[in-house]
């Protein structure tokens, strides 16, 4: 079974490794990062579900790093970590597209949780673009079925009985018009007439022509 993974990123080494071992516990995968160029580079190779950061970093702020990671992943969900109660900060985290933002020291039931619920969002956002593909063929296969019952009714007058002069060949349609058959047939079909003639025709019209043939 496929762990989820989770990207820790934090200059304290000792809170990495309180953290790393509270996910392990839980069954996460976890990496982690003691600076955002490195977790910047991880992000770019590696397969990352969640990110999980400190906000305020001596490299770069939380908000820079989030601009980073949609950058380059946009549907990448960031959890940001801080010690502040700066409520101006979260406000432009959220606004920023942070996914949520705890406070330390934190319940660690809390933020469990808030790491389920991440994961939870992304089933989501997957099934998003999974039902909007199938709503995009659905309505594609629509559009064509409606485009091939259009193009059947353009021929539909040419199937069944046809009333045709027996005379001069002209063919009646269905409003009582008498069309000669090449119009008639031309109108109803993506379909051009070649005039030539037949063997038969051929010899009739121009018999001196083929007598020495």
């Amino acid at each position: 079974m496929n762990r989820e993974i989770i990207l820790l990123v934090d200059d304290c080494q000792l809170t990495l490794d309180v953290i790393s071992e509270l996910l392990l516990e839980h069954e996460f995968g976890v990496l982690t990062s003691s600076n955002a160029g490195i977790a910047m580079s991880m992000i770019c190779r590696e397969k990352i579900d969640l990110v999980i950061s400190e906000m305020k970093m001596p490299d770069i702020d939380g908000i820079q790093l989030l601009e980073q990671i949609h950058n380059f992943k946009p549907d990448l969900p960031v959890i940001f970590m801080t010690g502040y109660a700066d409520q101006d900060m979260t406000v432009n985290a959220i606004n920023s597209g942070a996914f949520d933002i705890i406070m330390k020291p934190f319940d660690t039931a809390n933020f469990i949780n808030m790491a389920r619920k991440a994961f939870d969002y992304i089933k989501l956002k997957k099934l998003e673009s999974e039902l909007s593909k199938h709503y995009l063929v659905e309505k594609e296969r629509d559009h064509l079925t409606k485009e091939l019952n259009n193009a059947l009714a353009e021929i539909k007058p040419l199937s069944g009985m046809l009333p045709i002069c027996s005379c001069c060949k002209k063919i009646r349609d269905d409003k009582g018009n008498w069309e000669q058959a090449e119009i008639f047939i031309q109108d109803r079909l993506d379909a051009e007439f070649s005039h030539g003639y037949c063997p038969e025709c051929a010899h009739t019209l121009y018999p001196k022509y083929f007598k020495n043939k």
